[in-house]
């Protein structure tokens, strides 16, 4: 027995006046266990099908569902974390195999460093997009013009399915009457910029 005392009451158990809880193993007087006289005739027999479960064991039942649903969604974080390490990985190979390829010629023309910066250049530049023929913002202060070229922009990727919030981007060049600058605009990412990019979102024609 696990106990003899009863797990609701604490009271002494008799030597036939108890049952068990099914899950736990806990031991319970008959009037304890809250079943009917029918119920409790089934749960005695030795060939039975009725199961008896204590109170306790009722309550942490409940918790099964939210434990499943809790661990599924560990689950799908993980496979999340494991996509990403697998970027991560395909990345540093990328980076070795660029590296096996530098040849001694061009070691000498330039160091590790220059082509680490080189690369990150690149990727930097990925993000990137030019926009053409936006007017300049009659504003008076820098503050002012960024502002009204950021809602300009905005305005133009309404209808593009980008992350639009905090923006950068600037004018490049010096303000010049009747000149407008092209604005220089950073996306969240190179995929986003690609998308743009494939669906004609630069072109000279905005206005």
């Amino acid at each position: 027995m696990a106990t003899e005392q009863c797990l609701k009451c604490k009271m002494q158990l008799s030597d036939s006046d108890f049952v068990i809880c099914d899950c736990c193993n806990e031991l319970l007087h008959e009037k304890c266990s809250e079943l009917s006289t029918t119920e409790m005739r089934s749960v005695l027999l030795k060939k039975r099908s009725l199961m008896f479960f204590c109170l306790t064991c009722k309550e942490n039942f409940k918790q099964f569902p939210k434990l499943i649903k809790n661990f599924n969604e560990l689950m799908e974080r993980n496979k999340a974390l494991e996509e990403t390490n697998k970027e991560l990985l395909q990345k540093l190979d990328n980076y070795k195999e660029l590296e096996s390829k530098i040849t001694t010629p061009i070691a000498n023309q330039c160091n590790m460093e220059d082509v680490i910066s080189e690369i990150i250049d690149r990727q930097s530049r990925a993000t990137n997009v030019i926009i053409f023929n936006v007017n300049e913002s009659s504003n008076n202060t820098k503050v002012g013009r960024l502002q009204d070229d950021r809602e300009a922009v905005i305005n133009i990727l309404e209808d593009y399915a980008v992350d639009k919030t905090d923006l950068k981007l600037f004018r490049l060049g010096k303000i010049s009457p009747n000149k407008m600058r092209p604005i220089k605009l950073t996306l969240k990412s190179a995929e986003e910029a690609k998308y743009i990019l494939r669906n004609k979102l630069v072109k000279n024609t905005w206005n």
